[in-house]
């Protein structure tokens, strides 16, 4: 590994150890906020059962009732359908 490159590595090591102590706080431009969908209002507006959602959108009706339930969240093509 380039000097350099571990010498940038440490750092954000350093940082994140500074950060989870609460001695330091990110920089907002470096934090990354995803929004996550909401998936059972999606299926209610189509008005459609969990089932049919799953049929449609071509997932599993486990997989529609853990994003509805908050467990997970659609991820690949399933995110973008």
């Amino acid at each position: 590994m380039k000097d350099e490159l571990f010498a940038d590595l440490l750092a954000s090591a350093e940082e994140m150890v500074a950060i989870e102590q609460g001695n330091s706080v990110p920089d907002d431009a470096a934090v990354h906020r995803y929004e996550t969908l909401d998936v059972q209002a999606i299926r209610e507006i189509a008005g459609k059962s969990r089932k049919e959602f799953a049929v449609i959108i071509g997932a599993s009706y486990e997989a529609v009732k853990s994003w509805e339930t908050g467990r997970r969240n659609p991820t690949g093509p399933t995110k973008n359908y």
